[in-house]
């Protein structure tokens, strides 16, 4: 937060998580962040980090733990600041960005932008018409399923984290999602650009 200079974090290209994540980081908390735009992917973005091209890159934690573990474990990767919408237990130190924004707007921007996106970002979706009641139906096997131990014990072995968030959740983040003040909207596309 206080670098004279912009520290540059790798991007992937615009409508990414790498590359949004940071812009909407640099709008709500005002961070010396530099976009360095165009990475094919974050194993590109870490081997320019483990050179000193870039100072790193933000994605998800599951994916950084399982790729960058050597430097995790040596010190020379630090995680500096979470995204995600509850600390992460590896990871008690980092702070939750959401908690240094100074302002609502600011504090919205990262829960819309980010937090918010990232919880949609592997959802299952059914056409528009379907009952409500097989939607019910659907949502509680899926769920049952998510939380069946067999499932769970196997997810384990196959060092697989599942992170459930609900049908009823994900229907109350769309719904905000529309529901976004226009002011709020012209600022996350501002950020995004």
């Amino acid at each position: 937060m206080a670098s004279k200079t912009p520290v540059k974090i790798g991007g992937t290209g615009r409508n990414t998580a790498p590359e949004d994540a940071p812009k909407i980081l640099q709008a709500a908390l005002n961070l010396p962040i530099q976009v360095v735009s165009g990475y094919k992917g974050t194993a590109d973005m870490r081997l320019a980090a483990e050179s000193g091209e870039l100072a790193g890159g933000c994605w998800q934690w599951e994916s950084i733990k399982a790729t960058w573990r050597k430097g995790l474990d040596s010190g020379d990767v630090v995680v500096v600041l979470q995204v995600a919408s509850k600390p992460l237990p590896d990871i008690p130190k980092a702070p939750l960005a959401i908690d240094l924004a100074k302002t609502e707007d600011a504090r919205k921007l990262i829960q819309v932008g980010i937090q918010d996106q990232g919880a949609i970002t592997r959802l299952y979706a059914l056409p528009p018409g379907t009952p409500k009641e097989r939607v019910q139906v659907l949502r509680k096997a899926f769920v049952d399923t998510i939380r069946d131990p067999e499932f769970v014990a196997e997810a384990k072995k196959s060092r697989l984290e599942i992170d459930l968030t609900t049908g009823e959740e994900l229907e109350k983040i769309v719904q905000n999602l529309f529901g976004l003040d226009s002011h709020l909207l012209a600022r996350l596309k501002e950020a995004l650009k």
